[in-house]
């Protein structure tokens, strides 16, 4: 648990995992528009890195579905919507419920503590601005828990999607004012649960599932906005 405890600082990261972090800042906040093209020689001389590196960079960014790739043009921003969060949403709850099923409750005092912990870390960032280091410490909350999960095999498939955080990320920002103390409150709730030593797996996957339904119902309705 302590090993998890810092997140890893800018001087200590890999350059591609820096550009990562970048670029994707960018991406989530607007500032490279989806369909703006990510052409490697450009970003090459633009951020002054090898093209190798930017490949790379590229490659992981594909992998969280923050850009895609379009015949005769490469590398885009990709064009998210909300129908795609709302998936993202579903998936992330459908699984995380699933690994929660195989989780003793109440939770060990250390867990809780880890995990208070990380959320006194989230109530302190600014968001959007640090949105790279919420998406660390987010994962570092919902790892944690997923590991305490008897259910290895689907804890394995959820690494497997935890990428796409990004993508709810990316349109929470566009449509809901993403507050510091609200998303670390949101969190706090599913410990509580957690430790209550009345509580049950049952109320534990009810809050995991509004956790993320709450977000998917705001999703289907700029959904259907959009379809109007």
């Amino acid at each position: 648990m302590t090993g998890a405890r810092q997140a890893i600082p800018d001087d200590r990261r890999t350059l591609t995992n820096q550009l990562v972090r970048h670029l994707r800042r960018q991406i989530m906040l607007g500032e490279r528009p989806p369909g703006q093209h990510l052409g490697e020689v450009a970003l090459t001389e633009e951020l002054r890195v090898s093209r190798s590196t930017v490949r790379e960079a590229l490659r992981c960014l594909k992998a969280e579905y923050l850009i895609e790739t379009r015949a005769h043009r490469g590398s885009v921003v990709a064009s998210l919507t909300p129908a795609r969060a709302v998936e993202a949403c579903r998936l992330h709850a459908m699984l995380e419920s699933e690994c929660f099923r195989g989780l003793a409750v109440p939770i060990q005092p250390e867990h809780r503590r880890h995990l208070l912990d990380l959320t006194d870390r989230m109530r302190q960032l600014s968001l959007p601005t640090n949105v790279n280091e919420f998406i660390e410490l987010d994962h570092m909350f919902h790892k944690s828990i997923v590991d305490m999960s008897e259910h290895k095999l689907i804890g394995s498939v959820w690494a497997n999607i935890n990428s796409l955080i990004g993508i709810i990320l990316t349109m929470s920002f566009r449509y809901i004012e993403l507050n510091a103390d609200n998303v670390a409150n949101r969190h706090v709730a599913i410990v509580d649960a957690l430790s209550d030593p009345d509580g049950s797996r049952d109320r534990v996957i009810e809050i995991i599932g509004d956790h993320y339904e709450s977000l998917a119902r705001v999703f289907s309705e700029k959904h259907e906005e959009t379809k109007g």
